[in-house]
């Protein structure tokens, strides 16, 4: 038996991957500036990505026998949009805590990935396992791996490399026909296609982004240290989810309400103008995820995070994390009423959890005596 490339894209769309493409295995595109960047500090404290650096300059540390990688794009639901105000900068700093975009006091804010009831990484490695299995049956024997973002593989480098889009200058893969609000998967085998030799849609040196700003300038940390440079160790996704320490002072008022992520340079993107608003029911967007309470999860144990958030993606920072997250939220929000449900944790053991804590209550108070 034998299998064609648009014979696997055809799968592929009927499990949800709207786009898809390949080429052969070649050297990760991007690993000189990768090593560099990491070189440089950019990485935070996300030691996994200085550990096994080396591992990332070639897909085949995943699967020695690859000689095809196959890039895969499945959208979620977006963000609301931040293109309607008139001062995007403006917009991005107060978080759409205005009219009718109004957030409620004592809620905080959830990256749209993340405000459906499961983890993608669940979701998507699921549907893998499917097209995975439908590839050995149609070639059997083959060799093939599946993956979404925790093995050493540089996503969005393949997936330009691919043809699936370029990388914007907020380092985001972009589409013309859909921005950004999608999640990138790759499928590694010994199975060839000509279709990998193929003219592509988009190429690793393709760039839509014009002399347009709107993402660096709206960043509320300003983590971008020029365009297509992140420094994670002041990006808000980092701080709220894989920063496990202290979060440094000056970078806390800048949080605003978000306590999992931040969607403000994708919101300020004009290409997510054309996001795709359909998605997989997995992965759709539920009201009650999209503005979390922060008084529940300070009052949380950690039996009860477990059962509510356990396969979402919430549960990625652990309740300690979302707890901190929390306390930050309440004192920009300067909700007096929190301090009741702040002021226990400042006599906690955890030294994270009692600093967090008194700042905040100095925070709120400080507002309260001044308002």
């Amino acid at each position: 038996m034998s299998c064609s490339f648009q014979d696997l894209k055809n799968q592929a769309n009927q499990y949800g991957f709207c786009w898809i493409d390949c080429i052969d295995i070649i050297d990760a595109p991007g690993f000189e500036r990768f090593r560099a960047w990491v070189q440089r500090g950019y990485h935070g404290s996300m030691r996994y990505l200085e550990e096994r650096q080396a591992a990332y300059e070639n897909p085949r540390s995943i699967l020695e026998q690859a000689k095809t990688i196959v890039m895969l794009a499945m959208p979620y639901t977006p963000a609301a949009s931040l293109r309607k105000h008139p001062s995007l900068k403006v917009a991005a700093t107060e978080m759409l805590d205005s009219g009718d975009d109004r957030l409620e006091s004592g809620r905080g804010r959830i990256a749209a990935y993340a405000t459906g009831d499961q983890d993608y990484h669940d979701v998507i490695h699921t549907r893998l396992r499917e097209l995975k299995k439908w590839l050995s049956g149609r070639v059997p024997g083959c060799a093939v791996r599946g993956v979404v973002d925790t093995a050493p593989i540089l996503e969005r480098d393949f997936a330009a490399a691919a043809g699936l889009g370029w990388i914007g200058k907020n380092t985001l893969l972009l589409r013309k026909d859909a921005g950004s609000y999608f999640f990138l998967a790759a499928l590694l085998t010994d199975v060839t296609f000509e279709e990998s030799k193929h003219e592509k849609p988009y190429s690793l040196t393709s760039d839509h982004c014009g002399t347009c700003t709107a993402c660096l300038d709206a960043c509320p940390t300003q983590a971008f240290v020029e365009p297509r440079v992140l420094d994670a160790s002041r990006c808000i996704s980092y701080l709220t989810i894989e920063h496990r320490g202290n979060i440094e002072e000056s970078l806390r008022d800048k949080m605003g309400s978000w306590v999992l992520g931040c969607d403000v340079c994708q919101q300020v993107c004009p290409w997510n103008r054309m996001a795709v608003t359909e998605t997989i029911d997995d992965l759709r967007s539920k009201p009650s995820m999209q503005a979390i309470d922060l008084i529940e999860v300070l009052k949380m144990t950690e039996d009860e995070f477990r059962v509510k958030y356990r396969s979402t993606p919430i549960w990625r920072p652990r309740l300690r994390g979302m707890q901190r997250n929390a306390m930050i939220a309440l004192a920009n929000q300067k909700l007096t009423s929190a301090i009741a449900w702040i002021k226990p944790f400042q006599n906690c053991e955890d030294s994270i959890l009692s600093e967090t804590a008194t700042w905040a209550i100095a925070r709120i108070s400080e507002a309260t005596d001044t308002s």
